[in-house]
C-alpha cells in the first residue's frame, strides 16, 4: 500500500493498526490510506486457493514494492513461470465490471539541484503551508484537473516575488520548500519557510487571504479543502538570518514551473485515455541542495523517453542534474486474447447478460513486467486485470466499496471456470 496520512495525525505505519470503519456502505479510514489499494487483491487470490471451484492449477504470485517502481515484479525469478502457464490474471483494478487489458509504462527521475544561501538583515521567519489539497493516484486520477501543491506553490512564489512591495525592505526572502511524500501520488501539501521584513505582516497574511480566494475559485470543484496556513516564529531567537540568494531561489522556481506536469497529451487510439503524464511528486530541502521527484508515465515508450529526455535537459537549463530510474514497461493491447473474450463471459453470466466495460489504464500495472519476464524465458502469457471499487487510492481519502468485493470475486471465480472449460 502506498502509506500516506493527514499531517496533523500520528501515525506509525510499521506499528499502528489502520483505523478503518464502515460508512454505509463504504470502508475508509481515519485520516490514512486505507490499504484496499490492493490488500482487497491478496485476500481475493488467497480465497480463490482455497475455492472448492473447478480450476486447474493456480500459482498465487504476491509481489513486493508495486507501488514503488513494481521492483518485485521486475526482478522476479522468471524460473517460477512453468510451460504450462498460459493465463496471468491482475486483480490490482479498481472499478468493478471493468475489464482492463492494457496500461502505461513509466519511470521516476530525481534532480538535484545546489543552491547558494547568503546571510540577510534578521527579520520575521514565516512557514507557509498549502495543503488539504485532494491528491490521489498520479496516474489513474491525473486527467482530474486536482492541484498539484508542489506547482501551486512554485506559481505562488513566482507571483510573491514578482508583486515583492517590500523590495526597499529587503524584500521577501525563501530559505526552504518542501512538499509531497511519495512519487506515484498527487502532493497533497507543499510548505515554504521564508523571512519577511519587521512590521510587515498584516500585508503578508492579507496578500495570502487573496491567494486563498483566487485557489477556491480555481480549483473549488476538484479541490475543496485546500488551504493556505501561516505559522509565524515569533521568538526572537529565531530570527530568519540565512536565506536562498535571490538568484537560487529564482532559478529554482523557473525550473519547478518549466517541469511538465499532469497531462502532457491524450491517446489517438482510445478516447479518453491520457497517453502521457508527468506529476512533480517531492521536493525537498537539505544541505545546500534541492531535491526534485518527479513520476513520468505513457502508453507509448517513445513518449516515455521523450518526456525523460526533457526532464534531464529541463534540469541542465537550470544547472541542476537528473538522475533517471529504471524504467517499467507498458502492457500493450492483445487484440487475439483468448482471457479478454473468457472475462467478458465471465461478467455477463453474472449479470444477466451485461456487458463489462474492457478498459486501458493510465497507470502501472505489473502486467506488463510480468509478461516481459515469462516472455525472458519463452513463455507467452494472456493477462487481464481486474478487481473491487477503490476510490481516490494514494490518498487519506481511499475507500473501498463493500458491495464490489463480493462481485469482483465471484467474477474472479468464473473467470477460472471459463478456463478450466478450454
Amino acid at each position: 500500500m502506498v502509506c500516506l496520512k493527514d499531517k496533523e495525525l500520528s501515525h506509525d505505519f510499521d506499528k499502528d493498526p489502520i483505523p478503518a470503519y464502515i460508512d454505509g456502505g463504504w470502508i475508509r479510514s481515519h485520516g490514512t490510506t486505507l490499504g484496499a489499494d490492493n490488500g482487497v487483491g491478496l485476500a481475493m487470490a488467497m480465497a480463490a486457493a482455497e475455492e472448492d471451484s473447478p480450476h486447474g492449477p493456480l500459482l498465487i504470485l504476491a509481489t513486493m514494492d508495486e507501488e514503488t517502481g513494481l521492483t518485485g515484479a521486475t526482478n522476479l525469478d522468471a524460473g517460477l513461470f512453468l510451460p504450462t502457464d498460459r493465463f496471468l490474471i491482475n486483480l490490482d483494478t479498481e472499478d468493478v465490471g471493468e475489464i482492463y487489458v492494457s496500461c502505461a509504462g513509466g519511470g521516476d527521475a530525481v534532480i538535484r539541484m545546489p543552491v547558494c544561501y547568503e546571510d540577510v538583515s534578521p527579520r520575521i521567519g514565516v512557514t507557509v503551508t498549502l495543503g488539504s489539497c485532494t491528491g490521489g493516484h498520479s496516474g489513474a486520477d491525473i486527467h482530474l484537473g486536482r492541484a498539484n501543491a508542489i506547482r501551486l506553490t512554485a506559481l505562488l512564489l513566482n507571483r510573491l516575488l514578482k508583486y515583492n512591495p517590500w523590495k526597499d525592505l529587503g524584500g521577501v526572502r525563501l530559505a526552504e520548500i518542501d512538499g509531497g511524500q511519495k512519487s506515484n501520488a498527487i502532493p497533497r501539501e507543499c510548505k515554504v519557510y521564508m523571512g519577511i521584513p519587521d512590521g510587515q505582516l498584516g500585508e503578508f497574511f492579507a496578500w495570502f487571504n487573496d491567494q486563498q480566494e483566487a485557489i477556491a475559485r480555481d480549483y473549488g470543484a476538484t479541490d475543496p479543502d485546500a488551504n493556505i496556513t501561516i505559522s509565524v516564529a515569533m521568538n526572537k531567537m529565531h530570527r530568519f538570518t540565512s536565506a536562498l540568494t535571490v538568484d537560487s531561489a529564482g532559478i529554482l522556481i523557473d525550473l519547478l514551473l518549466e517541469l511538465r506536469d499532469g497531462v502532457v497529451e491524450m491517446s489517438n487510439e482510445i478516447p479518453g485515455l491520457v497517453q502521457t503524464s508527468n506529476n512533480t511528486a517531492i521536493v525537498s530541502t537539505r544541505q545546500g541542495v534541492v531535491e526534485i521527484t518527479c513520476s513520468s508515465r505513457s502508453s507509448k515508450q517513445g513518449s516515455l523517453s521523450a518526456l525523460r529526455d526533457g526532464i534531464v535537459q529541463t534540469a541542465i537549463k537550470y544547472d541542476a542534474a537528473a538522475d533517471l530510474k529504471p524504467s517499467y514497461p507498458g502492457w500493450p493491447v492483445d487484440p487475439n486474447s483468448v482471457l479478454v473474450k473468457v472475462a467478458k463471459s465471465a461478467w455477463r453470466d453474472l449479470t444477466d447478460g451485461k456487458d463489462a466495460e474492457v478498459k486501458a489504464v493510465h497507470a502501472g500495472l505489473e502486467c506488463g513486467v510480468l509478461l516481459s519476464r515469462a516472455a525472458s524465458v519463452g513463455i507467452a502469457l494472456d493477462a487481464v486485470s481486474i478487481g473491487a471499487t477503490v476510490k481516490n487510492p494514494h490518498s487519506p481519502s481511499e475507500c473501498l466499496q463493500i458491495s464490489t468485493v463480493g462481485e469482483s470475486y465471484a467474477h474472479l471465480i468464473n473467470i477460472l471456470r471459463g478456463i478450466n472449460r478450454l
